[in-house]
This record gives C-alpha cells, structure tokens and sequence, in this order.
C-alpha cells in the first residue's frame, strides 16, 4: 500500500492539524448556603455555592441553578485569580413557606458535566401560635412553684420550643409536641 504523511509543514492541511487532548475528570460543584436541612427566616434567601475544576476550568456560561422542579438558570460564577473556582450567588424570588430544593451543576470547557448537587431547606417566616390559658395575664400567685399551661401551632411542625421565665430567675426552655 501506499503512504502519505501529512504533518505541520505540509503547505495544504499542516494548519489543519491539531491534536487536541481533553480531561475528562468531572467538574464539582458545592453548596455553601443554605445547609442542607436548614430553616431560613425569608422567601428570598440567598443561594451561594462554589463550582471548580482543575483541569480544563469550568466554563462561566455553563453553570446551573434550579429550584424545586423548576427551569434551571445560568448564574455567572466569579473566578479566583487561576481561574480554578468560582464563586456563585443567586437571590430567587419570592419562595412559597416550607421546603425547597436547590440543585446546582455545571460543565467545563471540555464538555464534562458536574454531578447534581442539592441541598434541601425549610422556609420559615410565620411565628408559632401561642396562648396560655393559666396562668392569667397579670395574675399574682403566692406559691414557690407553678404550672403554666397552655397550647402552640406553628403551621407545618410538629414542636415547637418555649421559654418561660419568672422575675429575674433564668429562663426554661421546653419542648412541646403538638
């Protein structure tokens, strides 16, 4: 058979020629706010995660945020000076009370996608219910001890802490199951 050898000097296809190697290690991805499990006090918590990748660098315009099972969005990291992580903030709109889950991932220049991260978290910005049936607002007892009784709600919880203190004593802290 016949060869042909093609190389950089050819004068036709030599500027055609590029080896070009790619890594394939996966890019990560990391949550940093709101811990996973975690109660924030507003429907418009902000969302911070990290994305980094030590090979090829993880693209700016390939990186990922859903919320729930909705449409992810691109967020626009900001880089450290290599180039290596980037750090990202996104602030939602107005999230309903109860839980949410974020996901976040993202691609490098090389084509390979983060696996998925989540972080699943409670919205929580109602106070709980309380009333206490005994004893009565501004009533005087002449006892060294009392029971104080009463009841709790707060909507999707199933306990809810209360503190009561007397005078200047230290407070107590209960768990009440409702």
């Amino acid at each position: 058979g016949n060869t042909t050898t093609v190389d950089a000097t050819d004068t036709t296809w030599g500027q055609y020629l590029r080896l070009v190697v790619m890594e394939r290690t996966l890019p990560t991805c990391e949550i940093t706010s709101p811990n996973d499990n975690a109660f924030v006090n507003s429907t418009t918590p902000t969302i911070e995660f990290t994305v980094s990748d030590a090979g090829s660098g993880v693209h700016p315009s390939a990186v990922y945020l859903k919320i729930d099972d909705g449409t992810a969005v691109p967020v626009t990291p900001s880089f450290n000076e290599a180039g290596t992580v980037g750090t990202c903030t996104y602030t939602p709109s107005a999230l309903s009370q109860g839980p949410h889950t974020v996901t976040v991932y993202c691609t490098d220049y090389d084509g390979n996608t983060s696996e998925e991260v989540t972080s699943t978290f409670k919205v929580d910005t109602l106070p709980p219910v309380l009333n206490v049936s005994y004893p009565s607002n501004n009533v005087l007892v002449n006892t060294s001890s009392i029971n104080v009784t009463g009841s709790t709600s707060d909507e999707g919880y199933t306990t809810v802490a209360v503190t009561v203190q007397v005078n200047e004593n230290s407070p107590i802290t209960a768990t009440v199951n409702q």
